[in-house]
């Protein structure tokens, strides 16, 4: 094995490390689940992944010919292009803007690292005491991990070392060890003297003559309110900063503790180990409620005191599935399920046939042949409810075991529960709402030439090449620019700020928002594409809309996309943006 100190590549397999195998409890854990749950009988397994390889093959010939006549036209046109791009000059010197970021999590750290490569002067603003945003110790919740192996959310030229963060391909770090691999990465890339910790950035003012902003800061510690600029870009940073609690009716008759999952700490569950006449209720489908179901097991709350109540239910991949071995086997499957992303509502039945995904609410593998296709047609038709998540073989043993599920809508309280769309009553002294978050732009203030601008014209308008607010032309959204998974994917939106702010002229509000308005995939500031329906129908349609404005290269998002799934390798996401020489091209009409 290699030395501790030595650090992986991106794409390099980890080693084995105890560290993955400890929650933040440190309770001991009983003897993990089989790799793959549920097991599925291996006659079956065979037939379906033969039916479903036959009708890719023929899917394939059908659809191959045309496919790689486009792609050969956008390949010779995006080359041609970016020839043209590289050679066009600088407007402006990157070391001459001055740029704030808005969150010290890791897309603002990697953000921030890639622009001071260049020689951009960066500010950081982070309205908690360290780093760290989503896996900083007040903001996550307990049992939190990441959704991935260690070598997918590694920084760039930062790959977790050996024991560090990552293990085999069927373990993932704990938020602590997430947590700690960042604060490393902060001293790594010399950014602690940028920081400005507890600054909570209440406001932007922006000014459409010298096309600067100042932010309007509020210091946590001794609440004075101080103004910090003029900034040439200014970038918010924060994925999941706002928890969301839907707003229900009665709520102040209510005697019991209502509170969002992500205040779901150590310290309460050990409360619920203590106060035995407590029941539970935890509200949602998402892979936060996931977590919180299997945080409260694993710290051994009575299931019986735990309801799971949910509208629908939500699907998630195989983490041992989508992160694979990459054996033989497991990279037939991963072409399968390749070609099932992109395959629409149909590809989801694709995706349960070659046993690459999982629900917790009905598992067609659980009844007679003859229900099965009836069952994958239903989920199926609940594409949209998939968001990404990803769940391991014990997760879904626990999940799958807690019997106490509800379906419904909570439409008020009681003052020792909740009641439903349907008038049931659920009794619960707590309730546990798992709802996802928002960014926190919403509760802004903005202003423009010293008037004022309603928030929702910032947080509810569709942003313009996914990244640029078109009110405020020096503000750009890192939770929008989604083209990547983990922290590399503000690695690309660095690149992406400096064409902007640097590369190509100014151009007008009236036609970003002309072009914003036309994106296949229309994406607000206020929420991220994570929390939202139709997560892996409108994906294609983000990278569609980025393809057709030359942001990137029509095979560049293939190729990662590709990368991931089926070699089990995370490369970087090369924009080939910046320039090298030459005249300057771009117009605003």
């Amino acid at each position: 094995m290699a030395s501790a100190t030595r650090r992986h590549r991106l794409d390099e397999p980890r080693a084995h490390h105890p560290l993955l195998q400890q929650d933040q409890l440190n309770i001991k854990i009983p003897g993990p689940a089989p790799r793959y749950w549920p097991e599925r009988p291996l006659w079956v397994s065979w037939f379906w992944l033969g039916l479903v390889g036959i009708l890719v093959t023929v899917f394939s010939l059908i659809t191959t010919p045309f496919i790689w006549v486009s792609a050969l036209f956008l390949a010779v046109q995006n080359q041609i292009l970016r020839m043209i791009y590289r050679n066009t000059p600088w407007r402006r010197s990157p070391d001459s803007i001055r740029v704030a970021v808005i969150g010290a999590g890791w897309g603002g750290l990697q953000l921030a690292a890639r622009l001071t490569e260049h020689g951009t002067p960066v500010q950081i603003f982070e309205a908690q005491d360290d780093v760290g945003g989503t896996w900083h110790p007040k903001q996550r919740h307990e049992g939190l991990r990441l959704h991935t192996p260690a070598w997918a959310a590694g920084f760039n030229g930062f790959a977790p070392c050996d024991g560090e963060m990552g293990a085999s391909v069927d373990h993932r770090p704990s938020g602590g060890a997430v947590f700690e691999y960042i604060r490393r990465f902060t001293e790594h890339a010399v950014l602690s003297g940028n920081i400005r910790f507890s600054a909570h950035v209440e406001g932007i003012a922006y000014d459409s003559v010298t096309r600067t902003g100042t932010l309007s800061v509020l210091n946590k510690l001794t609440n004075e309110m101080s103004e910090h600029g003029p900034f040439d870009l200014i970038v918010h940073s924060a994925l999941a900063s706002q928890p969301h609690v839907p707003e229900i009716a009665n709520k102040d008759q209510y005697s019991g503790v209502n509170m969002h999952s992500s205040q779901l700490d150590r310290a309460f569950i050990e409360s619920l180990l203590v106060s035995e006449n407590q029941n539970v209720v935890v509200v949602g489908g998402s892979k936060s409620a996931c977590d919180a179901i299997v945080a409260l097991h694993e710290a051994g709350v009575d299931p019986d005191r735990v309801t799971w109540l949910y509208r629908r239910p939500y699907q998630f991949c195989k983490v041992e599935r989508f992160f694979h071995d990459r054996s033989w086997r497991s990279f037939v499957r991963a072409c399968m399920a390749y070609s099932a992303f992109k395959m629409g509502t149909f590809g989801w039945a694709v995706l349960w046939l070659i046993d690459y995904s999982w629900t917790y609410d009905t598992d067609p593998w659980s009844l007679p042949l003859h229900a099965q296709p009836g069952a994958i047609a239903t989920l199926a038709s609940e594409w949209e409810q998939f968001h990404f998540g990803q769940l391991d073989a014990r997760e879904r043993q626990i999940l799958a075991g807690h019997l106490k599920k509800v379906r419904g809508n909570p439409v008020r309280f009681q003052d020792k529960g909740l009641v439903l769309e349907d008038g049931e009553k659920l009794r619960a002294e707590v309730v546990i709402w798992a709802t996802g978050y928002r960014t926190g732009i919403e509760n802004m203030i903005f202003s423009k030439d010293g008037q004022p601008i309603p928030n929702r014209l910032v947080s509810d308008r569709a942003v313009f090449e996914h990244a640029v607010v078109p009110l405020i032309p020096i503000m750009l959204t890192a939770q929008t620019f989604f083209v990547a998974i983990g922290p590399i994917r503000c690695h690309a939106l660095a690149d992406y700020a400096l064409y902007h702010t640097c590369i190509r002229p100014a151009l007008s509000e009236r036609r970003m928002v002309e072009v914003a308005e036309g994106h296949r995939c229309k994406q607000t500031p206020g929420q991220h594409l994570l929390f939202k329906p139709g997560f892996w129908v409108t994906l294609p349609r983000l990278y569609h809309d980025l393809v057709s404005r030359l942001i990137l290269s029509s095979n560049s998002d293939e190729k990662h996309i590709f990368d991931l799934i089926v070699r089990g390798r995370l490369n970087l996401l090369d924009m080939n943006l910046l320039p090298r020489n030459g005249p300057a091209l771009w117009t605003d009409k």
